[in-house]
C-alpha cells in the first residue's frame, strides 16, 4: 500500500515502508557475545529474523555452534561460532579478526555476555568480585574498544550493551552485579558522546 497522489489527472501511488521494514538488517553482520544462550540466543535470533547474518561468541565454541546452526536452521541466515573470553584483550581482538575474515565486516555488536554472583557482601570475596565486573564491565569495554573503531572507519555501526534495572535501583546481595550494571550504563554514554556525528551509535538496554 502506499499514499495516492493526483496531479494533471493521474494518480501516482507511492511506496511507503512498513514499520518492520524499516527494521530490515539484510547486509549487516551483528556480533552476539554470550549468543549460545537465554538472552543472547534470543537476540541473536531476532537479529537473523531481521537479516543479518550473526556472529555468537563464548567461551565454548561447540556450544555456540549448535546454538548458531539452530538459529540458520530456524532463519535461513548465514550464522558462525566463534570462542572468545571477554575478560581477554588478546582473546577479543583475535575473535574480532576471525568475524571480519569470514563475515567481511562486523556492523553490530551486542555486548551480552554475563554473570552474577550474589550474597552480602562480607561473604563475596575478591575473586567474586573481579569475575562478574571483568565480564559484564571489562567485556564490554574490551570488546566496543576492539570493534567500535572499525565500525568508525566505515561510517556505520549499532553497538548494544547489556544493563539491567539493576544498574539503576539496588537490591541487597548484589553488590558485583548492580555496580558492573551501573558502570555499563555510564560507559555507553561515554561511547555515545565520542561516536556522535560519525554514524555509530551507542545504547543500554535494561531489562
Amino acid at each position: 500500500k502506499g499514499t495516492r497522489h493526483k496531479g494533471k489527472g493521474k494518480v501516482h501511488r507511492v511506496a511507503q515502508k512498513s514499520v518492520i521494514d524499516r527494521f530490515r538488517l539484510d547486509g549487516k553482520v551483528a556480533v552476539v557475545t554470550g549468543g549460545a544462550r537465554g538472552l543472547g540466543k534470543t537476540m541473536a535470533t531476532a537479529l537473523a529474523e531481521a537479516g543479518a547474518s550473526v556472529a555468537l561468541t563464548g567461551r565454548s565454541k561447540d556450544t555456540c555452534q549448535e546454538a548458531a546452526n539452530a538459529i540458520a536452521s530456524a532463519t535461513g541466515r548465514r550464522t558462525g561460532a566463534f570462542a572468545a573470553d571477554v575478560t581477554k584483550l588478546a582473546d577479543v581482538e583475535r575473535m574480532a579478526d576471525e568475524v571480519e575474515r569470514e563475515f567481511g565486516r562486523i556492523d553490530i555488536l551486542v555486548n551480552n555476555a554475563g554473570i552474577n554472583i550474589r550474597g552480602p557482601i562480607q561473604q563475596l570475596t575478591e575473586q567474586d568480585w573481579d569475575a562478574v565486573v571483568d565480564t559484564n564491565l571489562k567485556g564490554p569495554f574490551l570488546c566496543a574498544r576492539a570493534i567500535g573503531p572499525r565500525m568508525v572507519s566505515r561510517g556505520w555501526g549499532r553497538v548494544i550493551n547489556l544493563g539491567s534495572v539493576l544498574g539503576v535501583i539496588a537490591l541487597p546481595g548484589r553488590a558485583p552485579y548492580a555496580s558492573s550494571k551501573a558502570g555499563i550504563i555510564n560507559l555507553t554514554r561515554v561511547l555515545a558522546l565520542e561516536w556522535a556525528g560519525i554514524g555509530v551509535t551507542a545504547n543500554t538496554i535494561c531489562p
